[in-house]
């Protein structure tokens, strides 16, 4: 698994985008970078490197359109897994 420090998590949320200029805080739908395949194809990405399963009913703009609200989401969910244990 990878680290699951928020820096760590976010740089590889990074990787997964083409553009290295894109900001952080850049609405990903807005700017077209996200679209219905991305989003899985990103989602799968992320699963596998953090082995962590997404539900479906959590992904929403609130926690999937900007690279920290991604990096935001899989922290937390790695922070509640590993108290959970």
């Amino acid at each position: 698994m990878a680290s699951t420090d928020f820096e760590s998590i976010r740089s590889l949320v990074r990787s997964f985008f083409v553009n290295p200029k894109l900001d952080d805080d850049s609405d990903l739908w807005d700017s077209h970078v996200l679209d219905s395949l991305s989003i899985v194809e990103l989602l799968l990405f992320l699963q596998e490197k953090l082995q962590l399963d997404v539900f479906s009913e959590e992904i929403t703009q609130e926690n999937f359109s900007t690279i920290n609200r991604i990096s935001q989401y899989f922290y937390n969910r790695l922070e509640s897994a590993s108290t959970s244990e």
